[in-house]
């Protein structure tokens, strides 16, 4: 059996339908109201990201410190390798 849907939930939200008659000096009020702590929020939001990024950045920093100093102990061991098997040599 088919039901008829109410007139009701038909309709959009009153948040995303135009206002098809001016704004009240009330309304205009609380509107900026609204976007001011959107905005506060906003640069607050961005200067999180901008601390994360330093940290991330401090990171890196300190990971390719690391992968120098790794790689200098690879070197290291390399040339070990080679002086032991030019003196292997030498005492055959």
């Amino acid at each position: 059996m088919k039901t008829k849907k109410s007139s009701a939930s038909s309709k959009s939200s009153p948040s995303s339908t135009p206002i098809s008659r001016p704004l009240t000096k009330t309304e205009l009020d609380n509107l900026k109201i609204v976007r001011r702590y959107g905005v506060v929020d906003l640069k607050k939001y961005l200067i999180k990201l901008k601390k994360n990024i330093a940290v991330f950045n401090e990171a890196i920093t300190k990971e390719k410190t690391e992968i120098q100093r790794v790689q200098g102990m690879i070197k290291v061991l390399q040339n070990d390798i080679k002086t032991a098997n030019a003196l292997k040599k030498l005492i055959k």
